[in-house]
């Protein structure tokens, strides 16, 4: 696969690549026993909506910031996950200066 099909990200100095299409994965998954029917189980996106509050001095950190983030998750979401796609941009920028 090639072009539009491939999305290549970065975290932390780790390359990683990931396939856009889904039609090849799902017929060879289906091949596959013991692997519950595709069309009733758990999605792999999802979308929510991030509040973010007001920045204030952090009082841990005196030269940095804080706020608070809320959002909603459903069952089977992880949030640690959902984290890590908000705040890869930052981590990755952070990576690069050490």
């Amino acid at each position: 696969m090639a072009g539009s099909d491939v999305a290549e990200v970065s975290r932390a100095g780790q390359q990683y690549t990931f396939t856009r299409a889904t039609d090849p994965l799902i017929g060879l998954l289906r091949k596959v026993p013991d692997i519950p029917d595709l069309a009733h189980g758990r999605p792999t996106v999802t979308q929510t909506q991030i509040h973010v509050g007001s920045p204030t001095t952090d009082d841990t950190h005196p030269h940095a910031f804080q706020c608070e983030l809320s959002f909603f998750l459903p069952d089977g979401v992880y949030a640690s996950s959902a984290l890590a796609q908000l705040l890869g941009p930052v981590l990755d920028y952070r990576y690069a200066q050490r």
